[in-house]
């Protein structure tokens, strides 16, 4: 059960990753090729909603994260779930 709980956990992880990296790679292209520059603020908030969002797609919709519970700390929301 341990094991399995871990392999959840990772699989979040991996996810917040990837949203990072993509928000990070169109800010990039963003500021390469346009004149308008999103604030660092935008951008966090970016990681986190789509993050939440990415997650929850994947899941049941009983097991899904709640908005304010993911805003307020997303990795004690993961661990409270395993």
């Amino acid at each position: 059960m341990m094991l399995r709980g871990h392999k959840r956990l990772s699989t979040i992880q991996e996810v917040i990753m990837l949203v990072f990296i993509w928000v990070v790679w169109n800010f990039r292209n963003m500021k390469a090729h346009s004149s308008s520059v999103k604030s660092h603020l935008v951008l966090a908030y970016e990681v986190q909603s789509l993050s939440f969002l990415w997650i929850n797609a994947r899941k049941r919709k009983d097991e899904a994260f709640r908005w304010d519970e993911w805003c307020s700390d997303p990795i004690r929301e993961c661990y409270s779930r395993l």
